[in-house]
């Protein structure tokens, strides 16, 4: 990963963070998230919305859970209260997630 991509998927996994924390205490579909950054100029697709919001889950600052309708599965997720402590700036940075952005 060059350096450009590596602060690239820190920017977007803070986007990230935003939009849930928009809807917070609610959850928010993978497809909502990926519609929002694509509306706002991110050049990114579903399965790499996925990949940031394991990373997310991994760090401990969202919840995510599988929801399936009429045959179409979604995952949900669900800002955490770590993550929005992190938001807040009430846990030190990490450098794994841009908020500044």
């Amino acid at each position: 990963m060059t350096t450009l991509e590596g602060h690239n998927s820190r920017h977007v996994r803070g986007r990230i963070m935003k939009i849930l924390k928009l809807n917070y205490p609610q959850q928010t579909g993978d497809r909502l998230i990926a519609d929002i950054l694509i509306d706002a100029q991110y050049t990114i697709t579903p399965a790499e919305v996925e990949t940031h919001l394991i990373y997310l889950r991994e760090k401990g600052y969202i919840a995510i859970e599988e929801a399936e309708c009429l045959g179409v599965s979604r995952k949900l997720a669900k800002l955490l209260p770590k993550g929005i402590d992190l938001i807040e700036g009430n846990i030190p940075p990490d450098v794994g997630v841009d908020l500044d952005g």
